[in-house]
């Protein structure tokens, strides 16, 4: 009655780990049927039934494309337009000259250089805040004019198709031979 008794508990046993071993590998995503198995993301990106979900600042099908690096160039031609002012002579004057761009400090981020034609209005920061979208964060001031030049803040977006213009505006105090007044000013860099 022993032997009968170990027979059935062991048959018990071998049967109730066939049945879990099923139940569980039954419930494992088979990443391979998913198209993850050839699929390989980039900078941190997860694979997920065949489409990478890619981290903050990277897009594209395997998240090796960084944001930033559409907003990146040696060369934009830019013009602005004084839109509103405290000085209303101000408004709609145009100016021209050219920018730079470089990567910023972080993969959601680019400074813009030589604001105005002025080297030293160099090391605006700009936060990307979507692929197309972005902000010109607020408190720049140049270091050869601390108290007469600041930049409060802006937006600005870069075209979807051919990313070779950005337009915009910002926001920026001056104080110079008229005084002291906050300008609204419209741009557009178009790459060189």
């Amino acid at each position: 009655m022993k032997k009968i008794y170990q027979f059935v508990s062991l048959t018990v046993l071998v049967v109730f780990l066939g049945f879990s071993s099923v139940t569980y590998t039954s419930c494992e995503r088979d990443d391979a049927a998913l198209g993850c198995d050839t699929l390989k993301c980039l900078n941190f990106g997860v694979c997920q039934k065949g489409v990478c979900s890619c981290p903050t600042g990277y897009d594209g099908y395997d998240c090796g494309v960084a944001l930033a690096d559409k907003f990146i160039s040696n060369s934009w031609a830019a013009q602005e337009t004084v839109i509103g002012s405290d000085n209303g002579a101000l408004i709609n004057t145009t100016s021209s000259y050219n920018i730079r761009t470089r990567p910023g400090y972080t993969a959601t981020s680019f400074f813009i250089d030589s604001v105005n034609g002025d080297n030293y209005k160099s090391n605006v920061l700009c936060e990307i805040k979507s692929p197309t979208t972005f902000e010109v964060a607020p408190g720049f001031t140049p270091i050869n004019n601390p108290t007469g030049y600041q930049i409060m803040g802006g937006t600005g977006n870069i075209d979807t198709i051919g990313t070779d213009k950005m337009s915009g505006m910002y926001y920026r105090r001056v104080t110079d031979v008229f005084g002291t007044h906050t300008d609204t000013l419209q741009f557009t860099f178009t790459q060189n």
